[in-house]
């Protein structure tokens, strides 16, 4: 398994809709960069990044740049429907990717059922093979693991998987030993989110934040979760993900983007190269 990271690990250098935007928002070619210097091998280019306006030349560049930084491509889109899946298909082939991952769920209230999902792939099965593509879909807040299992399952073809995010199923009420017991053997790639749980002061409740990968509750159960995944042959790469929240001034909220990139990718790669 390779290590990387994708454009949600710089969210807040990207831009976040709603919120102040960043002066000089990171570009891709940016990212590409900055992922090297941490000696990454992978980056994904999520939706918070979207590519599909660029033409044939400047797709070209790209795949050329990343391919001078020793880096593999990755693509993340949102909203599984035909049309947003086919353009995928098409950016994957002129970068070189060899992953696409997909949020179900898409803007403007899309929320396709886990049938319909399936209606949506399996006619693109093919299409999938002969570009030696491998589509994940990423576990979310709005199904359960077992039911997204279920739908994978469904397809019954190797080019079609889960992408494992490490804290998105909390949403669902489920917990990362929860959801990696479903989604595990069908994972071809995980996205790592640390959080902190912490009971709220009037110890009513408890709050869930984002932290540095290593610092957090999915830190516990992620070493295992790791050499199980390396035994296997299905998983591709491992990618640093996070979800700072916001500071008093967005520099100081970027500087922790990129701070805890760094201290993510210290703490995983001798996880994985052990």
């Amino acid at each position: 398994m390779k290590i990387g990271l994708t454009s949600y690990a710089y969210a807040w250098a990207i831009g976040v809709p709603g919120f102040p935007e960043p002066e000089s928002p990171m570009s891709a070619s940016a990212l590409l960069r900055r992922a090297a210097s941490l000696g990454l091998e992978v980056v994904q280019l999520c939706d918070n990044l979207p590519l599909l306006a660029l033409d044939s030349p400047a797709r070209r560049a790209l795949a050329a740049e990343a391919a001078a930084l020793r880096l593999e491509l990755e693509l993340g889109g949102r909203g599984l429907t035909p049309q947003n899946l086919d353009d995928h298909l098409v950016l994957a082939r002129d970068l070189g990717a060899r992953l696409l991952r997909f949020v179900i769920d898409g803007p403007g209230n899309y929320h396709p059922s886990l049938d319909e999902a399936a209606a949506i792939i399996r006619p693109r099965l093919t299409a999938l093979e002969e570009a030696g593509l491998t589509l994940a879909i990423e576990n979310h807040d709005r199904f359960r693991a077992v039911e997204l299992a279920a739908c994978v399952r469904s397809l019954a073809h190797p080019r079609v998987g889960i992408c494992l995010d490490t804290a998105n199923s909390l949403g669902a009420g489920e917990d990362f030993s929860t959801v990696f017991a479903a989604l595990g053997p069908l994972a071809v790639n995980l996205h790592v989110k640390d959080v902190l749980v912490r009971r709220l002061p009037h110890q009513l409740g408890f709050s869930v934040n984002g932290c540095a990968a290593g610092r957090g509750v999915v830190a516990l159960a992620l070493p295992a979760a790791l050499a199980s995944l390396a035994a296997g042959t299905r998983c591709r790469s491992v990618l640093l993900e996070s979800w700072p929240e916001p500071g008093p001034d967005l520099a100081e909220t970027c500087a922790r983007d990129d701070a805890w990139a760094a201290e993510g990718a210290a703490w995983i790669k001798p996880l994985l190269h052990q």
